[in-house]
């Protein structure tokens, strides 16, 4: 089940994909959107976007413990063992994105004094 926030800005994107015309005035209200977004809204939608297209392309075994990151308005994302390369590689590519990082096979992207849990396949 889609959440509101999801509704609001994906339908926004497929439209940016899918017309040449207008295509700036488009990019300006899903930007806009996107900048609104609270910690947690940005979160939900990039933990769907994982979950729902990015996963099977880089949960394998030599990627596990490394982290992807994920820039919710492109729907572009990077994957290095050290997460601040990986982002700084998108914000070259996308300057304003709003990132999210998620490491690979794992339920936390960082620990600190704790355990972090590997996810079961």
């Amino acid at each position: 089940m889609q959440n509101d926030v999801s509704r609001r800005i994906f339908p926004l994107c497929d439209i940016i994909e899918a017309t040449g015309k207008g295509k700036l005035r488009y990019k300006e209200e899903v930007f806009m959107q996107i900048m609104l977004l609270s910690h947690e809204e940005v979160a939900k939608i990039a933990e769907r976007m994982y979950s729902d297209s990015i996963r099977q392309k880089v949960e394998s075994k030599e990627n596990i413990g490394k982290m992807v990151i994920i820039d919710i308005g492109s729907g572009d994302y990077e994957v290095d063992k050290n997460g601040l390369h990986a982002a700084n590689r998108l914000s070259e590519k996308h300057p304003d994105a709003r990132l999210y990082g998620i490491r690979i096979g794992y339920n936390v992207a960082a620990s600190l004094g704790g355990v972090m849990e590997r996810v079961c396949e």
